[in-house]
C-alpha cells in the first residue's frame, strides 16, 4: 500500500514525503482533519469559557500531544468560533465536490 496523498494543506510531519491534495492538483479538495468537544446550545458562556481554557490546557500536555500524534493527528487548539469557521469551510468544500461529481445537484 502506498499513500498517494494527504487531505489537507500541510504536509503531515511524519509522513513527509506523502503530498498534499493540492500539491497533486486538487487545491480545493483539502480538509482538516479535527477532534472536537460540543456544548448545548444556551450553555452560559462562563461555562463555556472554563471548558474551552481547560481543553486548550489539555492540547498542551505532553501525554495528550504524545496520544494524538499517535493518530496521526497534528495538535492544534482552536476556539469554538475558530472551529465554527472550520466545519463551516469543510460543509462548502464537500458541498462542492458533491455536486462536481453528481452525487447532488
Amino acid at each position: 500500500m502506498r499513500a498517494l496523498a494527504f487531505f489537507s494543506n500541510n504536509r503531515i510531519p511524519d509522513f513527509p514525503d506523502v503530498p498534499t491534495i493540492g500539491e497533486v492538483g486538487y487545491p480545493d479538495a483539502a480538509l482538516i482533519y479535527w477532534i472536537g468537544f460540543f456544548a448545548p446550545k444556551g450553555t452560559p458562556q462562563p461555562i463555556l469559557d472554563v471548558l474551552g481554557q481547560a481543553f486548550k490546557e489539555a492540547m498542551r500536555d505532553p501525554e495528550t500531544i504524545e496520544k494524538v500524534k499517535k493518530m496521526l493527528y497534528v495538535v492544534e487548539y482552536k476556539s469554538g468560533q475558530e472551529l465554527k469557521g472550520i466545519i463551516e469551510g469543510q460543509q462548502k468544500i464537500i458541498q462542492e465536490i458533491a455536486i462536481k461529481t453528481k452525487i447532488i445537484e
